[in-house]
């Protein structure tokens, strides 16, 4: 959020993409306000082997509590080396709202 504080999104889990699926995806709507930068990631980010996943969540949570204005290439690099271990692929993706 513009203002420093961080909200974490938890759905209940779903077949990976590209698997086939019994059931329908969900959908879900979130609002995000001006200002607001959503973080999309994956688990290569948060995930490291002996650390609890919500540990690796808590860390990057900080990272973006610290950084709130700080431009997307910049935040990038400070997400990236607070994930203790890659050995695992990392992908992110930054969305700004103006």
């Amino acid at each position: 959020m513009p203002d420093g504080s961080v909200e974490v999104w938890w759905t209940t889990p779903e077949p990976l993409l590209g698997l086939v699926s019994r059931h329908e995806r969900a959908t879900h709507r979130r609002t995000i306000p001006p200002g607001a930068t959503l973080v999309l990631y994956t688990d290569g980010l948060v995930e490291a082997p002996g650390r609890l996943l919500d540990d690796g969540i808590a860390l990057i949570e900080q990272v973006l509590r610290d950084n709130p204005a700080v431009p997307g290439e910049e935040l990038c690099s400070r997400l990236l080396e607070a994930a203790s271990r890659r050995a695992d692929d990392i992908a992110l993706l930054l969305i700004r709202l103006l």
